[in-house]
């Protein structure tokens, strides 16, 4: 799916010879968005920010369009099991506390096959993390998602991407320690070209939150 597409994006030909385009309409329909929430001890700092960022997120949304919240540290958990209650999903983001342990792949990975690919008509997944993953921190044994397979089923859902990252260091400032002989970004480095590739791949967008 690619969004934002004009008239003047297309061309169509009839036996090789150019036609015009008498009528060109974009169809609004209500999108179905999966609020997915990092709650993990990277982002403890930031869980103030996240809070108020997928409350003001939400407020956006307009009244027909279907949300349900899942926050994940590295366990995933359900806001809201009604995509149309908001009530019950704006208390659950107020009630959010950073835990402990980041399982992002493997949380990409499972919304993406056990909920997105199952939605029908427009859907987005919107995400809410620094974009590091945790899992060999916390575990020794072989992750069920790493770093592709979660991109992977991410793509066939077929859901726009929208990734907001927090506590992010720009790709200029890593290329400038890398130079120096220091690696003191590595994780974030991932972190970024994940995010980045999440959104690109979807056709969605990545934006950038700096810590202040």
């Amino acid at each position: 799916f690619i969004p934002g597409l004009r008239q003047h994006d297309f061309r169509i030909f009839e036996n090789g010879v150019e036609q015009k385009i008498e009528y060109f309409a974009s169809v609004e329909q209500p999108f179905t968005v999966v609020m997915l929430l990092d709650v993990s001890g990277s982002v403890r700092d930031d869980i103030g920010d996240i809070r108020r960022a997928a409350l003001n997120f939400l407020d956006r949304l307009k009244p027909e369009d279907r949300v349900i919240g899942i926050a994940f540290d590295i366990r995933l958990v359900i806001l809201n099991t009604r995509a149309d209650d908001r009530e019950t999903l704006r208390k659950g983001i107020r009630q959010l506390e950073a835990g402990s342990g980041t399982y992002l792949y493997g949380s990409v990975q499972a919304i993406s096959r056990r909920l997105l690919q199952r939605v029908s008509g427009r859907k987005a997944l919107v995400l809410f993390s620094d974009g590091i993953d945790g899992w060999r921190q916390i575990n020794s044994g072989k992750p069920v998602a790493d770093y592709e397979t979660s991109l992977l089923a991410a793509e066939s859902s077929g859901a726009l991407i929208y990734c907001i990252q927090f506590n992010a260091v720009d790709d200029e400032t890593i290329a400038r320690d890398e130079t120096r002989g220091k690696n003191r970004y590595a994780e974030n480095k991932i972190a970024n070209s994940y995010l980045k590739e999440l959104a690109e791949r979807s056709g969605g967008a990545l934006y950038r939150m700096k810590r202040m």
